[in-house]
């Protein structure tokens, strides 16, 4: 079962968003880069994930390949077609980016 999950930012402090923009512009670059890669005939393999030069962890690359792909089979499957997209949405992460945590419980250290 799918769930979205929306949370605001509204309380995040300075800090913690121009980190989140960071890292939405690096993520958005590489959803472009690999869109571009898939609309010229090229595969996106796991070596060439791998091997893309980013700041992104391969987790991160491998959620913006999924999206890449979502992005140009809908693209393919859409009559028109029209230009090619440019991607300038939200960031589509999985199960791995999620970690809820107790309010009330200490850390060690």
């Amino acid at each position: 079962m799918k769930r979205t999950i929306k949370v605001s930012l509204e309380i995040a402090n300075t800090n913690k968003l121009i980190q989140i923009d960071n890292l939405y512009f690096v993520y958005k670059q590489a959803v472009q880069d690999y869109l571009d890669r898939l609309f010229s005939k090229q595969e996106l393999s796991e070596n060439y994930i791998q091997s893309y030069d980013s700041p992104l962890s391969y987790r991160y690359k491998q959620c913006a390949k999924r999206q890449a792909f979502k992005i140009f089979k809908s693209w393919c499957r859409n009559k028109k077609k029209g230009n090619l997209p440019v991607f300038d949405g939200t960031m589509v992460l999985d199960y791995r980016f999620i970690e809820i945590q107790d309010r009330d419980k200490k850390t060690n250290g």
